[in-house]
């Protein structure tokens, strides 16, 4: 029997995809951006970390045999050597995940984490139906 419901599976590396592409092609600089964990002491700077978070079922019907949609959390987390750089990376993350219809229920935080480091951290969320398209 095929997988029906993988199409959630994809969510991640599609939104990952448009964000990190309108990061790059807004700032004009070479940002590494990554959907695997950060360990700050060995990234490269700027970094835009875009990653899942746990999410739940949600659209549930009575034979309740396929996911139909869930309630879809990312979180982005910017590590940059300013904190004016920082903070305009997040703005251009926020402006292409709004594009992308996701509420902020965490808008950004900065905070300095070492004598050389900022990070801001930002929450996105949506409902996303399994026949819902990412653009």
């Amino acid at each position: 029997m095929a997988n029906i419901n993988a199409w959630y599976d994809q969510l991640e590396s599609k939104i990952f995809n448009k964000v990190a592409d309108y990061i790059d092609s807004e700032s004009g600089d070479d940002v590494f951006c990554t959907t695997d964990e950060v360990n700050v002491l060995d990234t490269d700077f700027p970094c835009v970390w875009i990653h899942e978070l746990e999410y739940v079922e949600r659209g549930q019907d009575l034979k309740n045999v396929t996911l139909n949609g869930v309630l879809y959390t990312m979180q982005i987390d910017v590590y940059a050597l300013d904190k004016s750089e920082a903070k305009k990376l997040m703005r251009f993350a926020i402006a292409k995940m709004k594009a992308l219809k996701f509420n902020v229920p965490a808008m950004p935080i900065t905070m300095q984490i070492s004598a050389d480091v900022y990070h801001t951290v930002a929450r996105f969320r949506r409902v996303i139906g399994g026949l819902d398209t990412i653009k």
